[in-house]
């Protein structure tokens, strides 16, 4: 059997539509490279320039510093940031990888905040430094020597 896409018009075998219930017959009404397109064109990360996406980042940055009613907030790159702690973790010592575009990978570069924002930490330059993706994420909102300190005991 095969259906015919309402974006590109041709007709597919069914197994080129994704599943969806909701619909008539059981599938979508794209097929999945139309699909995949869409999403290509609507994902706002992937489809801007990287300037763009630094100041998307900065914005949102400076956004949630906000929601945390932090006692400073200035406007924080993360390049700038990066650059400045020579691209190295600040937590583990270890150089953090420089590609911007694989942010999920655990050794990516993140900017955390060396006091957090929920324990009264500022957004500023002085307060944010170079961390790995999985580093960042261990730490949480704890103190640096306080996280240290609970992974040498953990060891």
């Amino acid at each position: 059997m095969s259906k015919r896409c309402t974006k590109c018009g041709q007709a597919k075998p069914l197994e080129e539509f994704g599943k969806d219930r909701s619909k008539k017959g059981g599938r979508a009404y794209r097929c999945l490279a139309c699909e995949r397109e869409r999403d290509r064109q609507r994902d706002p990360v992937r489809n801007t320039t990287a300037a763009r996406r630094e100041e998307q980042w900065a914005k949102m940055a400076t956004q949630r510093a906000r929601s945390f009613d932090a006692p400073a907030v200035e406007v924080v790159r993360r390049l700038d940031v990066f650059q400045a702690d020579g691209w190295i973790c600040y937590i583990c010592d270890d150089p953090v990888l420089r590609d911007l575009d694989d942010y999920l990978n655990p050794l990516a570069a993140t900017v955390d905040h060396a006091v957090a924002l929920s324990q009264g930490g500022s957004h500023t330059m002085a307060n944010c430094v170079t961390a790995h993706r999985r580093c960042n994420q261990s730490k949480s909102n704890l103190d640096v020597d306080d996280y240290l300190a609970n992974q040498a005991v953990a060891a």
